[in-house]
């Protein structure tokens, strides 16, 4: 009992004492959750339209974009103006499709596959346009997209391909992949601008306006008297009279903006001896690993051909001119170059991988059978084929 009545006596002080312990612990935790949204608040870049856009999310997408204008433009470092440039780029793209998927989804508008699929093989889009992937009219070729898409997959799936052209087939599907999601959005933005255009209607005043143009006619006479048959001596102009005018026109004279008068001399500018031995061992250098093996598509791009490189056969015909002159006197195998191209301006190395021969090009002629049974259609043909072969 005595036990007992000790503990109760101290029963105020154990009180205070939990309350102190409790205390501690929970401004412990809320220590800790503070540093669990301070540390939120750090892995976030921004917020777009209420939205947290976390950091690794933005980095990915900077990575993607990054890839992207290393494939195209042949490169394999950038420097750190054009690395502020791409998150720049990235952060203006990711505002633009942020805002107008919010308002797209509250409308429904989406852009399906078969929409894309279709717009692809159509290949009238100015971003196709931009693509590789053209024919010798300079037209989006969507056979040759789809072949060369199925050859990455081939060297994918292929075990003994070698690292550099699965290196090469990851890149071009991951940068088709970074086309395809673009036209995706920029076919959303066409589909909610137009929504928009539709929405706006013409006020009572613009309507009135524009009945009035097509519908009121007046008739005007009127006598115009051109200042060259005037003669200068026969018009007298007192300073007082310039300086009137010239007040009353003088906002008309004033430039908003500094300008600045330029002179310039065109200079013909030469490479010097430095320069020339510099492009020649680099060339030499390109040219050895060409000839050792190396993944031609590699070499283009890290020496930024003007000459894209095609894993299909081409003609020689839409090659520069020296070039196919050179590749008429080669067989598969042989090398030439580097060497200076006086005409264009141009150092060049010449290989030819392979030969083959097919046609370049395919005459077909179709004649129509209109008709809604597909039957009748079917008999209608047989009856033109077995005329043509009688002729």
């Amino acid at each position: 009992m005595a036990a007992l009545q000790k503990v109760r006596n101290a029963g105020p002080i154990v009180v205070v004492a939990l309350f102190l312990g409790l205390l501690g612990f929970i401004a412990t935790d809320w220590t800790k959750v503070m540093e669990i949204f301070s540390m939120s608040d750090r892995n976030n870049v921004g917020s777009i339209n209420g939205k947290d856009i976390e950091l690794q999310e933005f980095n990915n997408m900077v990575e993607e974009y990054t890839n992207v204008i290393k494939t195209s433009n042949g490169l394999t470092n950038l420097t750190d103006e054009q690395m502020q440039s791409i998150r720049d780029q990235v952060w203006q793209n990711l505002v633009e499709t942020e805002l107008i998927t919010a308002e797209t989804s509250k409308l429904g508008l989406i852009v399906t596959d078969r929409e894309l699929q279709q717009i692809i093989a159509k290949g009238e889009h100015p971003m196709l346009q931009q693509t590789p992937f053209r024919n010798q009219q300079g037209q989006f070729d969507y056979n040759l997209l789809k072949q060369t898409i199925d050859q990455c997959n081939e060297i994918l799936t292929t075990p003994d391909a070698s690292a550099d052209l699965v290196e090469e087939a990851h890149s071009l599907i991951a940068w088709w992949q970074f086309i395809e999601k673009n036209l995706r959005n920029t076919l959303l933005a066409q589909k909610y601008q137009s929504l928009l255009a539709g929405c706006i209607i013409s006020n009572p005043v613009a309507a009135q306006q524009n009945f009035d143009a097509r519908t009121n006619e007046k008739t005007v006479l009127m006598a115009a008297l051109p200042y060259s048959s005037i003669r200068d001596n026969e018009v007298t102009v007192s300073d007082k009279e310039l300086k009137s005018k010239y007040k009353e026109l003088k906002e008309l004279f004033e430039t908003p903006f500094d300008t600045r008068d330029i002179k310039y001399i065109d200079v013909v500018v030469k490479a010097s001896k430095e320069d020339e031995d510099a492009l020649n061992a680099q060339m030499t250098e390109y040219a050895q690993q060409l000839a050792d093996g190396v993944s031609p598509a590699r070499i283009i791009r890290e020496s930024r051909s003007l000459v894209p490189y095609s894993p299909l056969p081409i003609s020689k015909k839409a090659l520069p001119a020296d070039i196919a002159n050179q590749v008429d006197s080669m067989s598969a195998g042989q090398q030439a170059g580097p060497y200076y191209n006086n005409m264009d301006n141009t150092m060049n190395v010449v290989r030819v991988m392979s030969v083959q021969t097919m046609p370049d090009s395919i005459q077909y002629r179709i004649i129509g059978v209109p008709g809604i049974d597909m039957a009748l259609a079917e008999k209608s043909a047989d009856s033109i084929m077995m005329s043509l072969i009688k002729i």
